[in-house]
């Protein structure tokens, strides 16, 4: 699963690719229709279509494709899910679940072996994230907010930080207790 450190590339490498293009159509293949979580496939390709992504952002795992009627598409990776930028003749991968045609010719495809991906049209992204706490990088993830949730709790470290409500965006991996060096021997 996409971790905060491996979204924040995502995003990164998304930004020039997408701010400043119209999305031309939206097209969510049979089979994964569960991936529209506000609005049903077709409402939500109808309501894409035609919109300018103004904005790339990310809180947590969490991609954040701010449009310019103000509303926010929200994308969750999941366990298995990627998107891949390619040109607009480019041949679907075996786990294309959904397309999104850009208006430079090219497309974005969200490939996902286990359909567990998450798209959502929000006018606030919170909607799409009603249990996530502060991004573990942004500056209101502080040594006192963390003190506070962990004085209430009586679990491990590593369970305390995986919950989303505590850090939003930290994982297994970064969460994990034991280094490399401990593991090693």
């Amino acid at each position: 699963m996409p971790e905060l450190p491996e979204v924040a590339t995502i995003r990164r490498d998304l930004e020039p690719l997408l701010v400043g293009r119209r999305v031309e159509r939206v097209r969510i293949h049979r089979g994964a229709e569960r991936l529209a979580v506000t609005d049903s496939p077709r409402t939500l390709e109808r309501a894409l279509a035609g919109r300018r992504v103004e904005a790339v952002g990310r809180h947590g795992k969490y991609l954040l494709l701010r449009l310019d009627d103000g509303r926010t598409w929200v994308m969750h990776l999941r366990m298995t899910g990627s998107l891949v930028h390619a040109p607009a003749d480019a041949a679907p991968h075996r786990f294309e679940r959904a397309r999104i045609d850009l208006d430079d010719g090219t497309t974005l495809r969200l490939n996902d072996l286990r359909k567990f991906a998450t798209w959502h049209l929000v006018d606030d992204p919170a909607e799409a994230m009603p249990r996530s706490g502060p991004d573990a990088l942004s500056p209101a993830f502080t040594p006192a907010w963390l003190l506070a949730r962990l004085q209430r709790r009586e679990v491990a470290v590593k369970a305390a930080l995986l919950d989303q409500a505590v850090a939003a965006g930290v994982g297994n991996i970064y969460a994990d207790e034991r280094s490399e060096e401990h593991t090693s021997e």
